[in-house]
């Protein structure tokens, strides 16, 4: 599985050494550059340089300043430590699944493997709608086409963060059910440890394992009809060691504007049914176990190792579904996780539906029934292919190659300005200088910019050359940027907008006093280049 999420990448750099690092969601990533240039540089507090806003400082984030170090140390570039991390952790993620899996099903290594296969490889049914999203993603689809992280196998290939979020999630539960295994109040500290690092690198995270595990205490507590002191105290523990680094993140949220911003961004979760599409065949096959088990199967029970273990699975599918639904703005980012209890139920369930086969024709049918969850992972890897034949993305404005111009900027920009000053570019420009400068832009990211939009339209507006010379220079100035990154062709190639197209200044054949050029990077057959000038004050 590891070998076949790092295909991709392999084909993209032996294409081009100009390779971003990231196929899908390259917008994101170029946030995760940010974050870890900044570390690298040997910053501790992790800013949002997509703005020009000021910010307090106040944020860091313990995988990124890892990942910095790493680079710091070792000199490599960052897409090659993300690649590692990913890599690895993915390993590790899967061998911790595997764990819980074998707590669950401690007697039937069919049901733990069939569990894990789902784990690793499967999808749901949004290849059925492969002609809709062979090229990008657009309208309402079944969330295995384009919501990773709730997912494993497209979080390990999509994101070293999801990889390292996804591992804490599943050590806090494995520490969590440990210790109702034993009675041991150590594993309850342990799953704080991993809570409350979890709470700084990926906050959301957080509320999923609280619902999951709270779910479960209310559901014991009911059925025993006894309220078990030790596991209360043992959540307790795991909760108190979990809360710092979760109230500070709040903290910060209350007083970083900035930060409150992005955190606000809507990202909601879609229907019920785009979930119950894209888990698929897992989907259901969790629900026939709960259906089992409800029907009290003897068979079904027998495969769980108790009923406090059958409970804690079903308790977590149940509340990871729920809990994407709260009113809150960043519903579908505590979907991760979801994906791990539904294909151990699903394992569990196809063990005893298939039970009747005989021991050489079931596991032939569990493999079969794995493999029937791939294919929407395997079409999602072969349109990842396609961009990078094309140069493009899901998203069309973000292509996985920069061109040799466009890397030239980046390098002038690093060796030429100094930390802090900011630069006013057009996209695709602005979304990389942070990553590759460490230099804050005035806009570059559709969530980390506030009023991203409005704030694009503003700019190329401003650049038109309908606009007069006092009312532009007078923007510049109000944007709090050093430097502007300028198409040495703009005049040639109009903007399209739904009013029409947009033609910019040509600064080169009317030259204005409150811009100096500083840079102009060698035309080529493809591109014609750009300009780097002085916000003259």
């Amino acid at each position: 599985m590891v070998v076949i999420t790092a295909l991709p990448y392999v084909l993209a750099w032996s294409v081009s050494s100009n390779f971003v690092g990231q196929i899908y969601n390259i917008v994101d990533y170029s946030v995760y550059l940010s974050w870890t240039r900044q570390a690298a540089d040997g910053h501790f507090a992790t800013l949002n340089l997509f703005t020009t806003i000021k910010q307090h400082g106040y944020l860091f984030n313990v995988l990124f300043l890892t990942l910095g170090a790493l680079v710091r140390i070792t000199h490599l570039p960052i897409p090659v430590i993300f690649q590692v991390v990913r890599s690895v952790g993915a390993v590790v993620l899967l061998w911790t699944a595997y764990l819980l899996c074998r707590i669950a099903y401690p007697s039937s290594s069919q049901a733990r493997l069939t569990a894990l296969g789902f784990i690793a490889f499967s999808s749901g049914f949004g290849f059925l709608y492969w002609p809709k999203w062979s090229d990008n993603n657009a309208g309402s689809f079944p969330v295995d086409v384009w919501q990773p992280e709730a997912f494993t196998f497209l979080s390990i290939y999509t994101s070293v963060l999801f990889v390292v979020a996804t591992i804490f999630i599943l050590l806090a539960f494995y520490n969590l059910i440990q210790g109702e295994l034993s009675g041991k109040n150590v594993h309850a500290v342990y799953a704080g440890v991993c809570g409350l690092i979890l709470g700084n690198i990926h906050s959301y995270d957080v509320l999923h394992i609280a619902a999951g595990w709270g779910f479960y205490l209310v559901a014991s507590t009911a059925v025993e009809r006894n309220l078990d002191k030790n596991r209360l105290l043992r959540a307790f523990i795991a909760g108190a060691l979990t809360l710092p680094s979760t109230v500070y993140q709040y903290w910060v949220f209350k007083h970083e504007t900035v930060f409150r911003l992005r955190a606000l961004t809507p990202t909601l979760s879609p229907p019920l049914f785009y979930y119950m599409m894209g888990y698929g065949l897992v989907f259901f096959l969790a629900v026939a176990a709960v259906y089992f088990l409800a029907a009290r199967k003897p068979a079904m029970i027998g495969l769980f190792r108790n009923s406090n273990v059958t409970a804690w699975i079903v308790s977590w599918a149940i509340a990871g579904l729920t809990i994407i639904y709260l009113p809150v703005e960043f519903q579908r980012k505590m979907a991760m996780g979801e994906h791990i209890p539904l294909c151990i139920l699903a394992g569990g369930a196809a063990v005893f539906m298939t039970g009747y086969a005989g021991q050489r024709a079931q596991p032939i049918l569990l493999s079969l029934l794995v493999a029937a969850t791939i294919p929407s992972n395997a079409l999602f890897l072969t349109r990842e292919v396609h961009h990078i034949e094309c140069n493009r993305s899901e998203i069309a404005a973000a292509p996985p190659f920069l061109t040799n111009q466009q890397l030239e900027v980046y390098s002038w920009i690093r060796k030429n300005t100094f930390p802090g000053e900011a630069v006013l570019a057009l996209p695709p420009i602005g979304q990389f200088v942070p990553g590759y400068c460490d230099r804050p832009v005035w806009v570059g990211h559709w969530s980390e910019t506030p009023k991203y939009g409005a704030k694009i339209n503003k700019l190329v507006a401003m650049l038109s050359t309908n606009t007069p010379d006092d009312v532009r220079y007078q923007f510049m100035l109000k944007t709090g940027t050093s430097y502007l990154v300028y198409p040495a062709n703009a005049s040639e190639n109009p903007i399209s907008s739904k009013h029409g197209p947009i033609y910019l200044s040509d600064f080169t054949t009317s030259p204005v006093p409150y811009l100096t050029e500083l840079y102009r990077t060698p035309s080529d057959s493809s591109d014609d280049g750009y300009i780097i000038y002085r916000i003259n004050r």
